[in-house]
C-alpha cells in the first residue's frame, strides 16, 4: 500500500517542497528532511482523501486506495474482492448490509494509520527549521 502512495501522491509534494527549497538558496543539507516530510505528508494526504471518499455522498470507482488495499490483504475477504473487481462502483458494494462490518473495520484501520503519522512530519519539520536557524547563526 505504501508503494502506491509513494508513486501516486508523494512526488507532487516532494517537487513543490524541493522547488521552494531551491528558491531559498538550494540548501542541500535540508533535502533529506524535506524528502522524509513530503513522504509523510503525501501518505497522510492520500489516507485522508481515501477516508473522505466514504464520508461524502458520491460514488467511488474501483481504484488504488488504502481502503481497497486493506480489504485485499485480508484473505477472509476473497469473495468480497471478487465482487469488487466485477463492480463498477466500489462504495455501493461495500455499503451492502453483508459488507458494512468489513467497511467499518477497514475505515477504522485507515484512520489509525492516519493518526500514526499525523504528528511525525510536524516534529521533523520543526527540527529542520531549528537546524537551519543554528547554521545561519
Amino acid at each position: 500500500m505504501k508503494d502506491i502512495f509513494i508513486h501516486k501522491t508523494v512526488p507532487a509534494f516532494e517537487v513543490s517542497l524541493l522547488l521552494g527549497l531551491m528558491c531559498t538558496g538550494n540548501h542541500v543539507h535540508l533535502r533529506p528532511i524535506l524528502k522524509q516530510y513530503s513522504e509523510a505528508l503525501g501518505i497522510a494526504y492520500q489516507l485522508k482523501d481515501d477516508l473522505d471518499d466514504f464520508s461524502e455522498n458520491h460514488p467511488v470507482t474501483l481504484r488504488p486506495s488504502a481502503v481497497l488495499a486493506l480489504i485485499c490483504e485480508d484473505e477472509q475477504n476473497s469473495e468480497l474482492v471478487d465482487e469488487l473487481l466485477h463492480a463498477s462502483e466500489m462504495k455501493a458494494v461495500l455499503e451492502k448490509p453483508e459488507h458494512k462490518a468489513v467497511l467499518k473495520e477497514t475505515l477504522r484501520q485507515v484512520e489509525e494509520l492516519l493518526d500514526n503519522i499525523r504528528c511525525v512530519p510536524a516534529r521533523d519539520l520543526g527540527e529542520m527549521f531549528e537546524i537551519h536557524s543554528r547554521r545561519k547563526s
